[in-house]
């Protein structure tokens, strides 16, 4: 039982410094510093690696305004959002998921992509397969 807690604080502490090393270029451009893993964001962001690039956080930005206003004017109920269960099943929710969403995109315009985890994780991939 000891070995099993041990493996489980060891996995807890490594997630932990995953989370933060990932982090840690998005709060280095929010403090105005470069970071070394900035060259990598960027080629995400130009569309050259795998992640949300300026196109698709646009597109994203786009669609979910649009979603948003039409719901908010009552040009579609949420039951007319293709997947809209992932995002609540009241109207309320589904408002306030698509808020979280744009203010995502809107805030992945300004830093280019850092505060995304899905191109953090690709940044600790790139990362970590250089020179392999």
């Amino acid at each position: 039982m000891a070995d099993h807690d041990d493996h489980i604080e060891r996995e807890a502490h490594r997630l932990a410094g995953q989370l933060e090393s990932q982090e840690a270029a998005y709060e280095a451009w929010q403090n105005g510093r470069p970071h070394a893993d900035d060259p990598l964001y960027e080629l995400i962001w130009r569309g050259a690696g795998k992640g949300v690039d300026v196109d698709k956080a646009l597109d994203r930005l786009n669609r979910d305004r649009k979603v948003l206003n039409d719901l908010h004017d009552g040009a579609i109920d949420i039951t007319d959002i293709p997947g809209y269960r992932a995002l609540g099943n009241t109207n309320e929710l589904v408002t306030e998921r698509l808020r979280e969403r744009i203010s995502m995109y809107e805030e992945a315009l300004r830093s280019h992509g850092r505060n995304l985890t899905v191109n953090q994780a690709n940044v600790a991939r790139m990362r970590n397969n250089v020179g392999r």
